[in-house]
C-alpha cells in the first residue's frame, strides 16, 4: 500500500524533476544502484541521479512543508533531518564523492530550489 501511494507519487515527480536538474547542472543524470566495499563492509545506495563521470549525484524528494522552510531558510531551528543527512553521507560514500545536490519539489520549475 505504501509503495503503491507514497514512493509512487514521489517516484513521479523525481521523474519530472531530473531534466530540470540536469539543464541547470549540464549534465546527464542516471538513476542507478551503486556498491562499494569501505572497511570490508559491503554498502548499497540507490541514486535519484549520477552523473556519467560519477563525479556528482543528485538526490530529490517530494517538496513537504519541513523541506521547504528547510530550502526557504524561513526557520533558522530548521536543520535537514538526520534521516535525509544520513542518506546523503552513504550515498557519497558509495559513489565517492564530496557533496551532492539536494533538491524537493513537486516537479516543476515554478517550485524548484
Amino acid at each position: 500500500m505504501v509503495e503503491k501511494f507514497v514512493f509512487k507519487k514521489g517516484h513521479d515527480v523525481e521523474e519530472k524533476a531530473r531534466p530540470i536538474a540536469e539543464a541547470r547542472l549540464g549534465e546527464d543524470l542516471f538513476p542507478v544502484t551503486g556498491l562499494a566495499e569501505v572497511d570490508g563492509l559491503p554498502l548499497l545506495a540507490s541514486f535519484d541521479g549520477l552523473t556519467m563521470l560519477e563525479d556528482n549525484h543528485w538526490e530529490h524528494k517530494y517538496l513537504n512543508e519541513a523541506l521547504l522552510d528547510f530550502f526557504e531558510g524561513g526557520n533558522p531551528a530548521s536543520d535537514l533531518t538526520l534521516m535525509y543527512a544520513w542518506q546523503l553521507e552513504h550515498q557519497m560514500l558509495v559513489a565517492g564523492t564530496d557533496s551532492c545536490i539536494f533538491a524537493a519539489s513537486i516537479g516543476t520549475e515554478a517550485n524548484y530550489p
